[in-house]
């Protein structure tokens, strides 16, 4: 009997548990992939049963657009790429979002795991949060995981730097989720506090951008839509100076933070050594991706071919020229030199999708907030880790179908 009921509750939660894993397991360096194969695999199963037709649902049409709006590019570009195989092992198994979306869309016809994912979204997060500001006190994760040289704040994503990446993209969906427990309980705002420290610990402007992009894009949203705009203002401005108070203390004391913000202040200069300098040596490498673009402007080199050609257009005296680097470091650079512009029209095409089904979400806060995150992810400017890199392409369209959840919920209630 009890095996039944385990049996029954796994199989009535499996997209919300599978989700749920994937999540969390974005601490680790790639078993987020497992569990994502897995929901291709069920999504192909689900697929064939329907004899290849796709779910007849406006959030199904929607997620069909913006997967195939990147996906047809990359297989362009894979017509003639610097590196097959590298291409290869991008494009093709790239498919499994698609898949995974159609498994989790499938499921939905019989049930929503709304809840139960926004739930074990929001323990999820906070947990990575408040872990890593304890490894920060005290040197040590709950794990065992130490701060590294005092330096570097991982928390369970240890040995990785990517905790601040994770935290920063994701950062919209968890304001929104905090405002659903924030009825009655004003204070669950102060578990925002742990996420401003550890994005700001984590020491990299890119990061700092896209959590930027996110928090500010998030309290515009919530100004347009409050009807008491004076009162909104006062709280977000309380907000404001707590956070300015905390991270003023951390800059106070953390040297390598004063460093790295006396650093970034070359943004704001006109001198391109300086801008260089506040980029980290970036410049040489937008140099060579610009260069890369111009000569294989129709489709690219090939997704993830940019490290190998890279001393082909640098200047021996451009930085990293010995090393070389794995992507350009800027998403439209990126997407420029990999797949030319027929991947630059199909990035267009799916900021447009994206703007234009957020505009008949607008007065959805959760669906709106999900928005907002995928934009913050696809800035065109982003300078975090590779956009067609296996990491950051899970997170991007693990919002996604985050996303599909939410709007089928709306359209359920029509």
């Amino acid at each position: 009997m009890t095996i039944r009921i385990v049996g029954r509750y796994l199989y009535r939660n499996q997209e919300a548990l599978l989700l749920a894993l994937t999540l969390f397991l974005f601490t680790s360096k790639s078993l987020y992939n497992v569990p994502f194969a897995f929901m291709a695999l069920l999504g192909l199963y689900r697929l064939i049963r329907a004899h290849g037709s796709l779910p007849a649902h406006a959030e199904s049409r929607f997620y069909c657009l913006l997967f195939f709006s990147l996906w047809i590019p990359m297989v362009i570009a894979f017509m003639d790429p610097v590196n097959l195989e590298r291409t290869a092992r991008t494009v093709w198994p790239y498919l499994r979002f698609l898949l995974a979306g159609i498994y989790v869309l499938y499921g939905m016809r019989e049930r929503n795991p709304r809840r139960f994912i926004e739930n074990a979204f929001f323990i999820i997060i906070t947990v990575w949060s408040l872990d890593a500001v304890l490894q920060f006190i005290t040197g040590w994760d709950v794990f065992g995981y130490p701060y590294v040289n005092g330096v570097h704040i991982t928390g369970m994503f240890y040995p990785d730097l990517t905790i601040g990446h994770a935290l920063a993209g994701l950062s919209a969906l968890y304001f929104d989720s905090l405002r659903q427990r924030s009825r009655g309980r004003p204070w669950i705002w102060l578990l925002l506090i742990p996420l401003v420290m550890v994005v700001f610990l984590c020491g990299r402007r890119s990061i700092w951008f896209m959590f930027a992009v996110n928090a500010f894009g998030y309290l515009a949203y919530r100004f347009y839509l409050t009807q008491f705009r004076k009162q909104f203002v006062i709280h977000a401005l309380l907000i404001s100076v707590v956070a300015a108070a905390i991270l003023a203390a951390l800059y106070l004391t953390q040297e390598p933070i004063q460093k790295r913000v006396a650093k970034t202040m070359g943004l704001f200069s006109t001198n391109i050594e300086e801008i260089d300098r506040a980029t980290s040596s970036r410049v040489d490498i937008w140099r060579t991706s610009w260069r890369m673009f111009q000569d294989n402007w129709i489709n690219g080199v090939g997704p993830r071919g940019f490290r190998y050609v890279y001393r082909d257009y640098a200047d021996p005296d451009f930085k990293f020229y010995e090393t070389s680097v794995t992507h350009p470091h800027m998403v439209i650079l990126e997407i420029a030199a990999e797949s030319g512009v027929i991947g630059l029209a199909g990035y267009l095409l799916f900021l447009y999708f994206l703007a234009s089904m957020a505009r008949r979400y607008l007065h959805n806060e959760t669906c709106f907030a999900c928005f907002i995150g995928i934009f913050a992810a696809t800035v065109p400017i982003n300078t975090h880790v590779a956009f067609y890199g296996s990491y950051w392409s899970s997170i991007l369209w693990w919002m996604i179908i985050y996303l599909a959840i939410h709007m089928h919920d709306r359209e359920e209630k029509g």
